[in-house]
């Protein structure tokens, strides 16, 4: 497939509908190879035609746009901690048409977990109206990538298990292995982003039950460390006499601000499936419960304390909170607000206040990323994909494609 067809879908993608000598302006095409090109995402259904409302400013008529057909292809997101499974259905604009997620009680054994992913795939399958070209995975991590497995010490359940081989094989379609808050960083990415504006660097913070992660999105790219990980901003120490860590450390902010670290506070009984108690305590706050609140806030005011630093080590464009439970980041947002409120800003740069917010798709952030990297990769390089796919009957619209089954791909 010619890479013309990658550069005028990521254009089009981008822009939200353009004409055909807007996308040779844009990419450097020759008219002809846009025409050839342009043909070919017509007929395979992933583009149609509009016509503008209003004539051009130099008269003349009305231009014929090309949109992306959102029902052409769909891509599945996972995002899998140790007590909840996340998914997420997006279309071919990054739209979310559906989300679901199962607890999960810690420590579970390996098959109880492969069989939650396997729900959540077959539930979001039957909600998918077009076929399925990718599943993207963001997880704890460290991860193997070149491995397509796990080898977390906080999730060793899964360490070993050739999830990404499995899931392929099972479903037919490309998977991708990923860092949870890398992922959740692309996923901020493409929703922050217009025509004009594309974020230069995002930090996105997941609290975690066991820890607290850091996933660095810079020009578009993520971050990852050598050893299959990310920045571990749970062991950034906050004071090197305080509450010692498994790490061997004294004060590391996990200690102080994880989801364990916030139930211990709370004296709740950790036999009890943690991510429901988790999400309960953000739903007690909610409702006003005073030590709920007062808990949560006081761990948002430890994150704060780590935030400053990672702003003033790496300066990004924006900070963005996230956790895999409801409104928990809502409250870390206005607790670390709270501590960073009490500091010092200097006058002439902007405000880390003004760059911090929680994550745009709330608790499904990091499925949502997830199933974003596997779009922007088939934006990237669509050849294998559209190879393919079918063409659509010449009297059909694009918008009114014939779905595929989920299972098998395409």
């Amino acid at each position: 497939m010619d890479t013309s067809v990658g550069h005028i879908l990521g254009s089009v993608d981008r822009h939200g509908e353009l004409a055909r000598h807007s996308i040779a302006e844009m990419t450097g095409l020759t008219r002809a190879t846009v025409s050839k090109a342009v043909r070919v995402l017509l007929e395979k259904g992933l583009v149609f035609e509009t016509e503008r409302t209003q004539a051009s400013s130099r008269g003349g008529p009305r231009p014929i746009l090309l949109t992306i057909n959102p029902r052409a292809l769909s891509f599945v997101g996972l995002d899998i901690r140790r007590e909840k499974i996340t998914g997420a259905l997006i279309d071919l604009r990054g739209a979310m048409m559906a989300s679901t997620s199962r607890r999960l009680q810690i420590g579970v054994p390996t098959k109880i977990i492969l069989d939650a992913i396997d729900s959540i795939l077959s539930e979001l399958a039957s909600a998918s109206e077009s076929p399925t070209a990718g599943i993207g995975i963001g997880s704890v991590g460290p991860i193997v990538p070149q491995k397509g497995m796990l080898r977390s010490r906080h999730f060793t359940e899964l360490n070993g298990v050739p999830l990404v081989e499995r899931l392929e094989q099972a479903w037919g379609v490309s998977v991708d292995l990923q860092i949870g808050a890398v992922a959740a960083a692309h996923g901020e990415e493409r929703l922050m982003r217009t025509p004009d504006y594309l974020p230069r660097s995002i930090a996105f913070v997941v609290i975690d039950y066991a820890g607290i992660g850091l996933g660095l999105t810079s020009g578009g790219e993520g971050w990852i460390t050598e050893h299959g990980g990310v920045g571990e901003l749970g062991h950034v120490s906050i004071d090197m006499n305080g509450r010692p860590c498994s790490c061997g450390r004294k004060g590391c902010l996990v200690q102080y601000a994880s989801g364990r670290a916030l139930l211990q506070e709370l004296k709740a009984d950790l036999s009890e499936d943690a991510g429901a108690v988790l999400s309960r305590v953000a739903e007690r706050a909610r409702e006003g419960e005073s030590l709920a609140r007062e808990s949560l806030l006081e761990a948002g005011e430890y994150l704060g304390h780590g935030l400053v630093d990672v702003d003033r080590l790496l300066r990004p464009e924006h900070v963005v909170i996230g956790a895999s439970h409801d409104f928990m980041a809502d409250w870390y947002l206005k607790g670390a607000s709270r501590y960073i409120g009490r500091l010092p800003e200097a006058a002439d740069e902007r405000r880390l206040s003004d760059r911090l917010h929680v994550a745009s798709m709330g608790s499904t952030a990091i499925a949502y990323g997830a199933a974003a990297l596997q779009l922007k990769k088939f934006l990237h390089a669509p050849g294998g994909i559209i190879d393919r796919m079918p063409l659509i009957a010449r009297d059909q619209p694009a918008s009114q494609e014939t779905s595929f089954p989920f299972a098998g791909g395409i």
